[in-house]
């Protein structure tokens, strides 16, 4: 899988991503399949961005638990992604890159979730989809 360019990258959004496919597999590794992701793309112009739709994969390593309440299903919208309590901060594609134990969280509008505990989230990107529109103005949550 192909990984845009850090330097173009300014905001992975989670909020209204929409998830494909969970899967556990032995070893202790957890999967996340995004079908749907906006990112927050660079231009030459301050405060301007592009946004465009991706497919994307969450490898977590090292997990010791994975709970899930709530249904949901491919059509349902993310609301948000954190770590430990908290938005995920620094590098985009890198999450506890400390090699910690971290508590990984993501909720759905309408209050499903999934949570789990691993030591490192690594976001992978399988495919840009298509162009969304040009942003304008400081982003809320920027690297």
């Amino acid at each position: 899988m192909a990984t845009v360019a850090p330097p173009l990258v300014a905001l992975v959004d989670f909020h209204d991503a929409k998830v494909s496919e969970v899967r556990l597999l032995p070893g202790g590794c957890v999967i996340l399949s995004f079908s749907t992701i906006n990112v927050f793309e660079r231009t030459a112009e301050e405060d301007r961005f592009d946004v465009w739709v991706y497919r994307m994969t969450l490898l977590t390593e090292d997990v010791k638990s994975l709970q899930s309440s709530g249904t949901w299903s491919v059509d349902t919208f993310v609301a948000e992604l954190t770590v430990d309590g908290e938005a995920p901060k620094g590098d985009p594609w890198v999450f506890g890159a400390d090699g910690g134990a971290h508590q990984f969280a993501l909720a759905f509008i309408g209050g499903a979730s999934i949570l789990w505990t691993g030591t490192r989230a690594v976001l992978k990107t399988s495919a840009r989809v298509k162009y969304l529109e040009r942003w304008e103005g400081p982003l809320v949550s920027s690297v």
